[in-house]
């Protein structure tokens, strides 16, 4: 998703791609009280998960972008950030 319509990101906006995107990922929430643990859900990049332990809160959820990095077990993780800022 872009602002301008001439794919140029706008602050506050995030990506998403479609639906056949979906796919089983290990995510390292970055940060947000929850930096730094890895989760893992069927999800695409641009959509909200909530990754708490516990009852809901906006706190636990994070947004997947299409960052990724690769751990010590050379594993790729996608990177997901806090939701609500």
């Amino acid at each position: 998703m872009t602002g301008s319509g001439h794919g140029t990101p706008t602050k506050y906006e995030y990506r998403r791609t479609s639906s056949a995107d979906s796919q089983p990922r290990r995510l390292r929430l970055r940060g947000g009280p929850l930096d730094g643990r890895t989760w893992k859900a069927t999800i695409r990049v641009g959509e909200r998960a909530f990754c708490g332990e516990g009852p809901w809160t906006t706190a636990g959820v994070y947004v997947v972008t299409d960052r990724i990095e690769v751990d010590d077990d050379g594993e790729v993780l996608s990177i997901a950030v806090p939701a609500f800022a």
